[in-house]
């Protein structure tokens, strides 16, 4: 007890208070990442296109979106050039960090590669994925959180209703 007392003092000779080490450690959340499961591969029918850059036209899989547990959301999307290429991915994006993570690449037969990359990305508005950003801050995330359900997320996309707030 005597050692207790003693440490509580020297902290507060140096300025420190013990309540200040419990909130630091309440405001540092430590992120645990859910566990992937891939969805099927996506389907035609299912996809809805969400942004158009010059090149290339980016969908989402309708069916592959979820929010886990970890607060992440979890999607499919399919990326298709003006001249018929196309790419498939499945990925997370955190609202409360602003990251995406490219968790595996669709392959033709409906299979999945995983990424080597296992990290979380910062989402840039700049340079050549802009939809990723355009997915974030237009129709996902509100205030570092995610707005509203699956649903009230594909109903935005569909009628093209941003969150961003006009200045």
């Amino acid at each position: 007890m005597k050692k207790l007392i003693v440490c509580l003092l020297s902290l507060a000779s140096l300025g420190i208070s013990c309540t200040s080490f419990a909130q630091d450690a309440e405001e540092k959340k430590i992120f645990v990442e859910s566990p992937v499961t891939f969805p099927i591969a996506p389907e035609t029918a299912n996809l809805l296109l969400f942004y158009q850059s010059d090149s290339q036209n980016f969908y989402l899989d309708t069916k592959s979106i979820s929010i886990a547990a970890d607060g992440s959301l979890r999607y499919t999307m399919v990326g298709k050039s003006k001249s018929g290429a196309s790419n498939v991915s499945y990925e997370g994006l955190l609202c409360e960090t602003m990251q995406r993570r490219l968790f595996a690449f669709g392959r033709k037969d409906g299979t999945w590669s995983e990424s080597r990359r296992t990290d979380w990305e910062s989402i840039s508005s700049s340079g050549v994925n802009r939809q990723h950003s355009t997915l974030a801050w237009d129709f996902v995330c509100d205030y570092n959180r995610i707005s509203g359900s699956v649903d009230k997320i594909l109903n935005r996309i569909r009628r093209n209703e941003s969150l961003q707030r006009s200045p």
